[in-house]
C-alpha cells in the first residue's frame, strides 16, 4: 500500500541521515577539524592555540548549516573540547565516536 511505502521510504531516509550524521561525517569531520587543520597549526604555534583556531574553524564551518548564531557557542564549545581530547588521545577514531555520538544526541529527537 502508499502507507506501507511511505513508512518504508521513511524508514530508509533515518538510517540514511544516522548512518551520515553518525558515523560518516564525524570521521570526515575530524580528520578535516582535528587531523589536518589541527595538525597544521601545531606545526607554526602552540597546542592551546592550534586547539582555539581548529575549533573557532569547526563552529564558522557549521555557522552556515543553522540559524545564524543560535548553535554557534555550542559548536565553538564542541570544537574546544574536541580539539583537546584529540591532543589527549592522539585518536581519529575516539574524536569520531565522540563526536558521533553528540550528533546522535542532537538529532534523536528530531526523530521520535
Amino acid at each position: 500500500s502508499m502507507a506501507a511505502l511511505y513508512l518504508f521510504s521513511s524508514s530508509e531516509e533515518i538510517i540514511s541521515v544516522l548512518i551520515n550524521r553518525v558515523l560518516y561525517s564525524p570521521f570526515v569531520e575530524e580528520g578535516v577539524y582535528r587531523v589536518i587543520a589541527m595538525g597544521a597549526f601545531l606545526r607554526v604555534i602552540n597546542k592551546h592555540a592550534a586547539v582555539m583556531f581548529s575549533a573557532l574553524l569547526f563552529a564558522a564551518l557549521h555557522f552556515a548549516v543553522y540559524e545564524p548564531g543560535v548553535f554557534y557557542p555550542m559548536h565553538l564549545a564542541a570544537g574546544i573540547i574536541m580539539g583537546y581530547v584529540f591532543l589527549w588521545g592522539k585518536s581519529l577514531g575516539l574524536n569520531a565516536a565522540i563526536h558521533g555520538l553528540g550528533n546522535c544526541v542532537l538529532i534523536l529527537p528530531s526523530l521520535l
